[in-house]
């Protein structure tokens, strides 16, 4: 079991998607469960309350590469269940 804490700038959560891989990659295990937060989207209609919310080709790109993270590494996106989580600003 592996939780993370993803840095907030894409060049951190780049790193921190290459480590995760090549340590699976190099390791026996054969089941991982992966939680916490990413601070990374799959889709545009998950950045709720975000402030990058926005258009934009960057947003994009990271969903992009977010989204190739979790190919390669064979990840499952398990639905999260109960009230959503509301983000309120001034």
């Amino acid at each position: 079991m592996v939780n993370v804490c993803s840095p907030c700038n894409l060049e951190g959560k780049r790193r921190l998607w290459k480590e995760l891989l090549d340590y699976k990659n190099s390791s026996n295990v054969s089941r991982w469960c992966i939680v916490g937060d990413f601070n990374s989207v799959r889709n545009r209609n998950e950045r709720v309350g975000s402030s990058n919310n926005g258009g934009g080709n960057s947003g994009n790109k990271e969903i992009e590469e977010f989204n190739a993270f979790t190919e390669n590494f064979e990840a499952l996106d398990v639905p999260m269940i109960g009230r959503p989580q509301m983000v309120f600003s001034k």
